[in-house]
């Protein structure tokens, strides 16, 4: 599964910019450089200073991100993994710009490999913190078609065949993200569709150690 952080672009561009970006070279230098005098007329040996060109500063990152906080899991079918954990207390404020608010993102994905439908809760995923923060529903978003980032969901019904991958965010209330040490994850999961109360059911509660 390619691992992506995906929030909303007003929300955290940084956090988006440096996943986007993060391995990303180009072989065009290697074209430009093909190429070259034919070895029967050697050209002159010159040397020429090559013109400096300017460095751009990278932005800070305002971001810290956990990739050992990773889990998967396979019920009857239906995988689930958190890829990544970030952490942050310099996003911005969205009422006040002169502010920032602290954040916790998941991002995990959904695969169903089989025939059948599942549904899960994803949405109302809650979040406990070392800190002692529980927070009950996530802001959920995930790339359009275009590469930017919408509102989306990733819980309720799960076809056959279907992939979803998806960024949880919440917002911490009373506790800095740089002090969690630990975070637990609680949603549920069941075989069938959203009607179906006589399918198997399975409860997830995880904890990622992130310090």
């Amino acid at each position: 599964m390619k691992r992506r952080f995906k929030f909303l672009t007003h929300l955290v561009p940084l956090f988006v910019l440096a996943i986007i970006t993060s391995g990303c070279g180009s072989d065009s230098s290697k074209a430009s450089n093909s190429s070259s005098t034919p070895e029967s007329t050697p050209a002159p040996s010159t040397t020429v200073s090559p013109t400096p060109k300017p460095t751009e500063e990278p932005e800070d990152d305002i971001w810290t991100y956990y990739d050992n906080a990773k889990w998967e899991d396979n019920f009857k079918g239906l995988k689930s993994e958190i890829v990544s954990v970030g952490l942050s207390d310099k996003a911005p404020n969205l009422e006040d710009s002169s502010k920032t608010v602290p954040l916790v993102g998941v991002y995990l994905g959904l695969e169903n490999t089989t025939d059948k439908t599942f549904t899960t809760d994803l949405d109302f995923t809650r979040l406990v913190t070392s800190t002692g923060e529980q927070l009950e529903r996530p802001q959920v978003v995930e790339p359009d078609a275009n590469g930017k980032s919408r509102s989306s969901t990733i819980g309720g019904e799960i076809e056959k065949g279907v992939k979803k991958e998806a960024t949880l965010v919440w917002e911490l209330k009373k506790s800095k993200a740089e002090d969690i040490d630990w975070i637990k994850l609680k949603w549920k999961v069941h075989t069938g569709g959203e009607d179906d109360m006589d399918g198997e059911r399975k409860t997830y509660e995880v904890e990622l150690k992130l310090k």
